[in-house]
């Protein structure tokens, strides 16, 4: 796929998910989109965690009782973020934004990879993370 076509078929799907599992170099290569995205002073402040252990997926998907994708998801990519990060410029630190950038990668590489019906990029804030 080219990459505006990329673009032009991105969207959010909140459906269900096919009962298929999801490729670990799938998920290798979203990661590594993401990690390719630019951050402030290039700092590359983002981090991700590949969660495919049935035990934390359930765990996560216990949090979302209500949302149908997150019950039926096989796999998650949890982004990183500091609570509180040393600034990098002018009192000022991006580690919002490098995550951000990070997560639109993500979702033209799954866009890409014709296989968006398998995934879901949910942000989870530190209350629910330290549940797990």
């Amino acid at each position: 796929m080219e990459f505006f076509e990329v673009i032009e078929k991105r969207h959010s799907y909140r459906g269900g998910f096919k009962d298929e599992p999801v490729l670990k170099d799938d998920l290798i290569k979203i990661v590594e989109a993401g990690l390719k995205a630019p951050s402030g002073k290039n700092q590359q402040t983002t981090e991700f965690i590949i969660v495919e252990n049935q035990k934390l997926v359930d765990s996560i998907a216990s949090m979302h009782k209500h949302n149908k994708a997150v019950q039926q998801a096989s796999a998650f990519i949890v982004c990183l973020v500091d609570k509180t990060p040393i600034p990098i410029l002018n009192n000022l630190s991006f580690q919002i934004e490098d995550c951000a950038a990070a997560v639109e990668n993500m979702l033209l590489a799954i866009t890409s990879l014709v296989t968006f019906n398998k995934f879901l990029i949910h942000l989870m804030n530190d209350a629910v993370l330290q549940g797990l």
